[in-house]
């Protein structure tokens, strides 16, 4: 997973409105392990995740760990949260939107931008929900 967290300027931690300079970090996390406090630790105003819906052994473990992110962020508002995916198993994908409304979390689906700018110009079907947790 990828999290775009606030920005340092000039050595001073601003809000993320404010910010000119993101930073960003990748952390790699074991959904089934991570901790509260590991996800207070990241601080993140943003999270994007791309290719994580695809095993469906492993949707508990991700839906899980969106429930920590959102009960995590007492003194502070929950991060925008991005799930971009290539749908290659249906069952797969219509399994993770269930669990995400299982566990109360809301969605959406962005609209695709579509352009095709080539004939040999092929996109797969890719599609990003946005979470409301």
């Amino acid at each position: 997973m990828t999290w775009s967290i606030q920005t340092e300027s000039q050595g001073q931690e601003v809000e993320g409105e404010n910010c000119q300079n993101p930073k960003v970090i990748v952390a790699e996390l074991d959904w089934g392990s991570v901790t509260e406090e590991q996800l207070q630790g990241l601080r993140a105003d943003v999270v994007i995740a791309a290719d994580v819906v695809y095993d469906p052994e492993i949707i508990l473990a991700l839906t899980g760990m969106l429930q920590k992110l959102s009960t995590c962020r007492a003194d502070r508002r929950a991060p925008e949260v991005f799930i971009a995916s290539t749908i290659r198993n249906p069952d797969t994908y219509q399994l993770f939107q269930a669990e995400l409304d299982k566990a109360g979390i809301r969605w959406q689906m962005i609209p695709a931008h579509r352009s095709c700018n080539f004939l040999y110009d092929v996109q797969p079907d890719v599609t990003i929900l946005q979470l409301f947790i």
